[in-house]
């Protein structure tokens, strides 16, 4: 009779050890999923109030500049919705959702995806890329020099098209971006 109890109590135990432990895989993944959005709507703010609220303060390493109009939120669904003003040019054009987190079997549970642009590696992604954007739009902002693209002899020319490429080298955009305006 005692054998048996005593089963029945490290059974349950065991049931809430992993109680326990599936709440604390939850809150921590909420925890990073919310602590990475937050890292990225602090480098977008930075970018923008830096570039004096210019409307697209993120450039990519293409040199295309784009922008937010609100801040990056997770809804009550379990998608992360990414608000990018709308532009002329760039691949980000309108609000994107991806899903992050699914229900199942009455727990939360992160979702990695399978799909293009869903799940959470996409998501992480696009949230790391927007913070690297904000970084190269600042220092862009801040050390482009207009002057680069005037010049009058050859000599000059390709002076200004190195002092560009060493330019972009620095900044992490593509070393070739912005040669032609030389």
């Amino acid at each position: 009779m005692k054998k048996s109890i005593r089963l029945k109590e490290e059974k349950f135990y065991g049931i809430i050890k992993e109680c326990v432990k599936s709440v604390l895989m939850e809150t921590t993944a909420q925890d990073a999923v919310l602590s990475l959005i937050s890292q990225a709507n602090e480098a977008y703010r930075n970018a923008y109030e830096t570039q004096g609220g210019d409307e697209t303060p993120l450039m990519d390493k293409e040199g295309n500049s784009y922008g937010l109009f609100s801040e990056i939120y997770l809804d009550g669904r379990g998608y992360i919705v990414f608000p990018f003003a709308k532009t002329a040019f760039g691949e980000h054009n309108g609000v994107e959702k991806i899903r992050v987190f699914a229900k199942k079997n009455g727990k939360i549970l992160l979702f990695n995806g399978d799909y293009f642009t869903e799940g959470w590696k996409d998501a992480k992604k696009l949230l790391k890329q927007i913070v690297r954007d904000s970084e190269i739009g600042t220092k862009h902002f801040k050390g482009y020099n207009p002057d680069w693209e005037n010049s009058e002899t050859p000599e000059e020319k390709a002076a200004n098209k190195t002092a560009i490429r060493n330019f972009n080298k620095e900044i992490g955009r593509k070393v070739s971006v912005g040669t032609e305006y030389a």
